[in-house]
C-alpha cells in the first residue's frame, strides 16, 4: 500500500505501521526512521515497569506528581536539551504520566486534552480525533487535538496515546501544541518490562 509503511524499531522484530505522509511530513522514511531511532537512549522505569527509547541529545527529568519517586516517578519528560531549570516551553518535550484507573480514566484524559491551553472558553472549539493503534502488540487509542476555528493555532496538534493496563492508565503525549515532529517516533519504542 502506497499510503503506510512498515517498519522495524527496538531489537527484534517488531513491526509498527505508519502512514507515510506522516513521516514524510517530517523528511523521515522507514529506512531513516529505524537508523533515526537505532543509537537513542533507552529509560527504564522500574516503580511502573515500562522503557521508552528518546534521543540521545535529550534529557529525561522527573516531573513528579507523587513525593520521593525521583527517576522512576508516575511523570516522566524527555526533551531537548534546556537551561539548567525545569522551564521548557520552548522545546520539544514529550511526557509519559502514569494514573491511578480509580482517580484519572481514559476519559478524563481525552476530556481535558487541549484545556490545558487555556483557563477561559477560548479553545472550547476542538477537534478531537481518536483511534485504535497497535504499539508493539499494545493496545492504544491515540488522541489528535487541533484547533480549527483559531487562527494561530491552525497548524497546532496535540498528541495523546493512551493504555490501559490492569489499575493504571499510561499518558503519552506531547507537551505544546506546536512540538510533536519526533512524537511517533518516540511512542513508538514504549514497551512494558513484563
Amino acid at each position: 500500500d502506497d499510503h503506510a509503511l512498515t517498519f522495524c524499531i527496538k531489537s527484534g522484530r517488531v513491526q509498527m505501521i505508519r502512514e507515510a505522509s506522516t513521516l514524510r511530513e517530517y523528511g523521515i522514511v522507514a529506512t531513516e526512521a529505524k537508523n533515526k531511532i537505532a543509537d537513542w537512549k533507552i529509560y527504564t522505569n522500574s516503580n511502573y515497569r515500562y522503557l521508552v527509547k528518546y534521543p540521545n541529545d535529550w534529557r529525561v527529568f522527573s516531573s513528579a506528581i507523587a513525593p520521593g519517586e525521583g527517576d522512576n516517578s508516575n511523570r516522566m519528560s524527555f526533551g531537548e536539551k534546556p537551561p539548567p531549570i525545569k522551564t521548557h516551553e520552548t522545546l520539544e518535550t514529550y511526557s509519559i504520566a502514569v494514573y491511578n484507573k480509580a482517580v484519572w480514566t481514559k476519559d478524563d484524559i481525552i476530556r481535558g486534552r487541549g484545556n490545558e491551553l487555556s483557563a477561559e472558553d477560548f479553545f472550547i472549539d476542538r477537534n478531537i480525533n481518536e483511534r485504535a493503534i497497535d504499539i508493539n502488540g499494545i493496545k492504544a487509542t491515540k488522541i489528535e487535538v487541533t484547533f480549527p476555528t483559531v487562527p494561530s493555532m491552525r497548524d497546532a496538534h496535540l498528541f495523546s496515546v493512551i493504555i490501559e493496563r490492569e489499575e493504571k492508565v499510561y499518558h503519552l503525549y506531547n507537551e505544546f501544541a506546536n512540538k510533536f515532529k519526533l512524537f511517533e517516533l518516540f511512542y513508538g519504542t514504549f514497551g512494558f518490562l513484563d
